[in-house]
């Protein structure tokens, strides 16, 4: 019985080492977060200032429909009524060693506005880096998508 044991084991064994040594098995790395809509409000103050050099972002609110991606990977996520996001994407997990985080570069864009007005020149993706590990479930800032209300055409 010893025998047979040592003899099935061990060639079992060194065949799925290499396996969950060198990562075959897939993991998910999981991003949430929220996209938010703004626009910028301009102030014209004294007449002496150019209105686009001065003025302040204001939050419209929550963008629903925005899409959230990260680049490399095929997944993609879209935004709820809340303007809320969940991306899940399948990375490569290595046993047996502890994991080292990586760098992930999200993107979100939509070509839609706050009030679902199709706009095709809207959709500028706005990027965040994140750093994660396999397994890890991680909680992104806010992206702000910026509605451009102004824009001068003519050069000046």
């Amino acid at each position: 019985m010893k025998k047979s044991f040592s003899r099935y084991f061990l060639p079992f064994t060194f065949l799925l080492l290499p396996f969950l040594l060198t990562g075959c098995f897939e993991d998910e790395i999981t991003f949430k977060g929220k996209v938010m809509q703004a626009h910028w409000e301009y102030w014209y103050g004294d007449g002496t200032e150019l209105p686009e050099a001065t003025g302040k972002y204001i939050i419209d609110g929550p963008l629903p429909g925005a899409i959230v991606r990260c680049v490399g990977y095929p997944e993609t996520a879209t935004t709820n009524n809340s303007g809320l996001f969940e991306l899940t994407i399948g990375v490569t997990r290595v046993i047996g060693f502890k994991a080292k985080a990586d760098s992930y570069i999200l993107q979100a864009f939509s070509q839609r506005d706050i009030t679902g007005t199709y706009d095709p020149g809207y959709d500028e993706p706005i990027t965040l880096y994140v750093d994660a590990r396999p397994g890890d479930t991680i909680p992104v800032r806010d992206f702000v998508l910026l509605y451009h209300t102004f824009e001068n055409k003519s050069g000046q």
